[in-house]
Protein backbone atom coordinates (compact mmCIF):
# COMPACT_ATOMS: atom_id res chain seq x y z
CA UNK A 1 0.00 0.00 0.00
CA UNK A 2 1.11 3.13 -0.82
CA UNK A 3 1.41 6.76 1.19
CA UNK A 4 -0.89 9.17 0.81
CA UNK A 5 -0.49 13.17 1.08
CA UNK A 6 -1.87 14.16 4.50
CA UNK A 7 -1.30 18.25 4.14
CA UNK A 8 0.28 20.78 2.15
CA UNK A 9 0.88 24.60 2.43
CA UNK A 10 3.18 27.54 2.15
CA UNK A 11 4.40 28.47 5.86
CA UNK A 12 6.07 27.87 8.82
CA UNK A 13 6.29 24.90 10.59
CA UNK A 14 7.58 25.01 14.66
CA UNK A 15 7.96 22.41 16.82
CA UNK A 16 6.14 23.10 19.87
CA UNK A 17 6.36 21.32 23.13
CA UNK A 18 4.94 17.86 23.67
CA UNK A 19 5.84 16.75 20.26
CA UNK A 20 3.13 18.98 18.74
CA UNK A 21 4.07 21.22 15.65
CA UNK A 22 3.21 24.74 15.54
CA UNK A 23 1.34 25.71 11.78
CA UNK A 24 1.59 28.73 10.78
CA UNK A 25 -0.36 29.34 7.14
CA UNK A 26 0.75 31.87 4.62
CA UNK A 27 -1.89 32.72 1.61
CA UNK A 28 0.30 35.87 0.99
CA UNK A 29 3.77 36.02 1.24
CA UNK A 30 5.68 39.29 2.51
CA UNK A 31 7.04 40.49 -1.19
CA UNK A 32 11.18 40.28 0.90
CA UNK A 33 10.62 37.14 2.59
CA UNK A 34 13.36 35.21 2.40
CA UNK A 35 11.90 31.71 1.58
CA UNK A 36 15.28 30.26 1.10
CA UNK A 37 16.58 31.39 4.56
CA UNK A 38 13.39 31.58 7.03
CA UNK A 39 11.13 29.04 8.18
CA UNK A 40 8.47 29.99 5.74
CA UNK A 41 8.91 27.24 2.70
CA UNK A 42 6.08 24.69 1.29
CA UNK A 43 5.64 22.10 3.36
CA UNK A 44 4.26 18.19 3.35
CA UNK A 45 3.53 15.78 5.12
CA UNK A 46 2.84 12.11 4.04
CA UNK A 47 1.48 8.93 5.75
CA UNK A 48 3.94 6.04 4.43
CA UNK A 49 2.66 2.59 4.15
CA UNK A 50 4.69 -0.18 3.30
CA UNK A 51 5.42 1.11 -0.15
CA UNK A 52 8.19 3.88 -1.24
CA UNK A 53 5.87 6.79 -2.20
CA UNK A 54 7.67 9.44 -4.68
CA UNK A 55 7.10 12.90 -3.85
CA UNK A 56 7.35 16.03 -5.97
CA UNK A 57 6.82 19.69 -5.02
CA UNK A 58 7.10 22.05 -7.65
CA UNK A 59 6.26 25.89 -8.44
CA UNK A 60 4.26 26.73 -11.57
CA UNK A 61 3.75 30.34 -13.26
CA UNK A 62 0.72 29.16 -14.20
CA UNK A 63 -2.10 26.90 -13.13
CA UNK A 64 -2.03 24.56 -16.73
CA UNK A 65 0.81 22.48 -17.42
CA UNK A 66 1.58 24.05 -20.73
CA UNK A 67 4.72 25.37 -18.78
CA UNK A 68 7.59 24.29 -17.20
CA UNK A 69 7.82 24.85 -13.70
CA UNK A 70 10.03 27.23 -12.08
CA UNK A 71 11.45 24.46 -9.98
CA UNK A 72 10.85 20.92 -8.54
CA UNK A 73 11.88 18.68 -6.38
CA UNK A 74 11.46 14.79 -6.08
CA UNK A 75 12.47 13.05 -2.51
CA UNK A 76 11.64 8.95 -2.48
CA UNK A 77 10.01 8.49 1.02
CA UNK A 78 10.79 4.78 2.56
CA UNK A 79 8.27 3.48 5.01
CA UNK A 80 9.55 2.54 8.29
CA UNK A 81 11.31 -0.76 8.40
CA UNK A 82 10.71 -1.45 11.97
CA UNK A 83 8.78 -4.80 12.24
CA UNK A 84 4.82 -4.62 13.30
CA UNK A 85 5.04 -0.51 12.31
CA UNK A 86 2.40 0.08 10.40
CA UNK A 87 2.41 3.07 9.30
CA UNK A 88 5.30 6.10 9.27
CA UNK A 89 4.99 9.98 8.94
CA UNK A 90 6.97 12.23 7.06
CA UNK A 91 7.77 15.82 6.30
CA UNK A 92 8.95 16.67 3.18
CA UNK A 93 9.54 20.76 3.87
CA UNK A 94 11.50 22.97 0.54
CA UNK A 95 12.60 25.85 0.57
CA UNK A 96 12.46 28.35 -2.25
CA UNK A 97 14.99 30.58 -3.75
CA UNK A 98 13.25 34.00 -3.52
CA UNK A 99 15.32 35.43 -6.26
CA UNK A 100 13.00 33.25 -9.01
CA UNK A 101 9.41 34.55 -7.76
CA UNK A 102 8.19 37.66 -8.85
CA UNK A 103 6.71 40.42 -6.43
CA UNK A 104 3.15 41.11 -7.01
CA UNK A 105 2.58 37.96 -9.16
CA UNK A 106 0.38 34.81 -8.20
CA UNK A 107 2.35 30.88 -8.70
CA UNK A 108 0.91 27.53 -8.32
CA UNK A 109 2.36 24.68 -5.82
CA UNK A 110 1.67 21.15 -7.17
CA UNK A 111 2.40 18.19 -5.35
CA UNK A 112 2.90 15.06 -6.93
CA UNK A 113 2.43 10.92 -5.55
CA UNK A 114 4.31 9.35 -8.60
CA UNK A 115 3.23 11.33 -11.73
CA UNK A 116 -0.07 12.35 -10.47
CA UNK A 117 -0.94 15.43 -9.38
CA UNK A 118 -2.37 15.02 -5.68
CA UNK A 119 -3.14 18.83 -4.97
CA UNK A 120 -2.34 22.55 -6.26
CA UNK A 121 -3.16 25.70 -4.80
CA UNK A 122 -2.06 29.36 -5.80
CA UNK A 123 0.71 31.26 -3.84
CA UNK A 124 0.37 34.88 -4.22
CA UNK A 125 3.61 37.23 -3.02
CA UNK A 126 2.69 40.74 -2.28
CA UNK A 127 3.37 43.76 -4.17
CA UNK A 128 7.65 45.34 -3.56
CA UNK A 129 6.87 48.14 -0.80
CA UNK A 130 9.00 50.20 -2.91
CA UNK A 131 7.08 49.47 -6.50
CA UNK A 132 5.01 52.34 -7.99
CA UNK A 133 6.94 54.91 -5.40
CA UNK A 134 9.13 57.84 -6.83
CA UNK A 135 12.90 56.63 -6.59
CA UNK A 136 11.63 53.69 -4.80
CA UNK A 137 10.81 55.96 -1.46
CA UNK A 138 7.87 57.01 0.15
CA UNK A 139 4.37 56.97 -1.69
CA UNK A 140 4.52 61.38 -2.55
CA UNK A 141 1.55 63.31 -0.39
CA UNK A 142 -1.60 64.03 -2.37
Amino acid sequence: MQGHLVFSFVGELRAATRDRDDLVIHRIVSCDARLDRQEIAIHTRWILFDEPVSCSVGVWPDRGEDLAPIFEVTQMLEPESTPGTLARLCTVSVRVRREVLMPASLYWIKVFRGGDLVTQYPLKLAADAGQGTPSGGRPANH
